[in-house]
């Protein structure tokens, strides 16, 4: 497995937290607790949830998670991150924590993203941590998941305050999201290359800093 170069990825240039933040990275990368993925996905908004969890079931598809999610965005003070329409998340899921760095590759008819993701051991330390090397909390929310899957496909309905339920379908190819989307009754045409910051800005909300 290759060592992803983060100084790279992140655009530093110099400085000792930057020096120890790459280290940390790699060292997880190195010893594969950081698994990269290549993230094709859509979302699919104001969704009747009830009906889609049935035809989920329908199809064969497992609930694997269904919960409230705490969800903190982070980037450097100068937005060196969002800038590049890059993601870094730490996240609960029920029991676990996971930090998710998003880079982004395309959002034409899906959005794509290479994702580097590392489960971890303590949301409090893990945040800590990161605003001790300079990052910055950008966005912090609570949501409500609930998550279903199928052999590499995974379907996620989520609902945050204020905004209408809607659905992430994520799969290996972007073949297989407009083919799942289609059999839950969806078009192309309702599938949206969105990240969750679009939603908000279409809805007319705030992210919360």
């Amino acid at each position: 497995m290759q060592a992803l170069n983060f100084n790279v990825v992140f655009g530093f240039h110099t400085g000792k937290r930057a020096y120890r933040y790459i280290k940390f990275i790699d060292k997880l990368y190195k010893e594969s607790l950081l698994l990269r993925t290549m993230e094709i996905e859509v979302k699919i908004l104001e969704i009747d949830k009830k009906q889609i969890e049935k035809k989920l079931v329908a199809l064969g598809a497992r609930k694997i998670f269904d919960g409230t999610m705490h969800v903190l965005s982070f980037d450097f003070p100068d937005l060196r991150l969002r800038k590049k329409k890059d993601f870094l998340r730490l996240r609960t899921e029920g029991q676990k924590t996971m930090l998710t760095y998003k880079k982004k590759v395309s959002k034409k008819r899906s959005k794509k993203a290479i994702e580097y993701e590392a489960k971890v051991s303590d949301f409090q330390k893990t945040k800590v941590l990161l605003e001790a090397l300079g990052l910055k909390i950008t966005f912090k929310i609570d949501k409500k998941r609930t998550e279903y899957e199928l052999p590499n496909v995974k379907f996620a309905i989520d609902t945050y305050p204020g905004i209408p339920t809607f659905m992430e379908i994520e799969a290996d190819s972007e073949k297989k999201v407009f083919s799942y989307a289609k059999r839950l009754g969806f078009p192309e045409k309702d599938c949206r290359a969105w990240t969750g910051r679009d939603v908000f800005e279409y809805y007319g909300k705030t992210i919360k800093k």
